[in-house]
């Protein structure tokens, strides 16, 4: 007698788990496949200014302190090309000449700084930046978000299992109370 009476809320219980389950899937399935992810990317990556964001990063960075070193050690290995490949050189390309003469074009070949960040940013293609992201997170994307999506999808299915048999036991209470 009492395992008939239990058929109602369990059905609803498995009726409620297996709507939310259907509905996670197809709202993943139409949502999260690659074509779908690229608009929606598109869509969000339309409201960045990329060039804005790149055009900061470079201006943030302190040309002078990385550059100096590099261009430093650049002029003196250049000038030691002169004394080998020219061998006059040698002769008037002293120790003290090598220091004079980079310390004299390096602030020069710091001026040229801003006019190659400009070249940089001209240079930069924003649209295709922003294509290679949503080429990426398209791939990524759908698994990623099963991964985040499948503890609540858990607990939602619990939850539906609980609403289900709840709602079967109201069910089953109407009808008792109708057949009585």
């Amino acid at each position: 007698m009492l395992l008939p009476l239990l058929t109602i809320p369990a059905l609803g219980a498995l009726i409620s788990v297996i709507t939310v389950y259907s509905v996670y899937r197809a709202v993943f399935s139409i949502f999260f496949n690659s074509k779908h992810l690229k608009i929606i990317t598109a869509k969000l990556l339309s409201n960045f200014n990329i060039e804005e964001l790149v055009q900061s990063e470079i201006s943030k960075i302190d040309w002078e302190k990385g550059l100096s070193p590099l261009l430093q050690k650049k002029m003196e290995h250049l000038l030691d090309l002169f004394k080998q490949q020219i061998p006059m050189a040698a002769m008037i390309i002293t120790p003290q000449l090598t220091v004079k003469l980079t310390d004299l074009a390096t602030p020069e070949l710091l001026k040229l700084v801003p006019e190659l960040q400009t070249m940089l940013l001209d240079k930069i293609d924003a649209d295709k930046i922003k294509e290679r992201i949503c080429e990426k997170l398209s791939e990524i994307a759908p698994q990623t978000v099963h991964q985040i999506a499948a503890p609540f999808l858990l607990k939602a299915c619990i939850c539906a299992c609980i609403l289900g048999f709840a709602i079967g036991c109201i069910q089953l209470a109407i009808a008792l109370s109708f057949h009585s």
